[in-house]
């Protein structure tokens, strides 16, 4: 129980730090990223590792289909906050850290700082 506590203390400025990240996100943001017809590889990526995350099949990770999650913007960025607040409490299912992992894994990034 202590390494957990420990674990969680170390996680909070993580969580923290991605709320902020997210409340940044403008509308006019999520319109230039709805318009890529194809966008930078990380972007890509990152799209498709949050969409994993929220447990989204695999086939709607794809671009085209990712695009869907991101025509209401308001409701996309509620639900990244609510992602990270259920990472942060330990209640995203192991399978989609999985995923995400594999997602970011595959893209060349070191996924040291998702959930382990």
């Amino acid at each position: 129980e202590q390494q957990c506590e420990r674990e969680k203390a170390q996680l909070e400025p993580l969580a923290a730090a991605a709320l902020t990240a997210v409340t940044s996100i403008e509308g006019k943001d999520l319109i230039a990223l709805k318009a890529e017809r194809k966008p930078p590889p990380a972007v890509e990526e990152v799209v498709a590792a949050v969409l994993a995350l929220q447990g989204e099949p695999v086939e709607l990770r794809q671009w085209r289909s990712a695009k869907e999650a991101l025509m209401d913007g308001k409701k996309f960025i509620e639900s990244l906050k609510r992602t990270i607040k259920t990472i942060y409490e330990g209640g995203v299912a192991r399978s989609r850290i999985d995923d995400a992992r594999k997602v970011s894994e595959s893209a060349g990034y070191v996924s040291t700082n998702i959930a382990a």
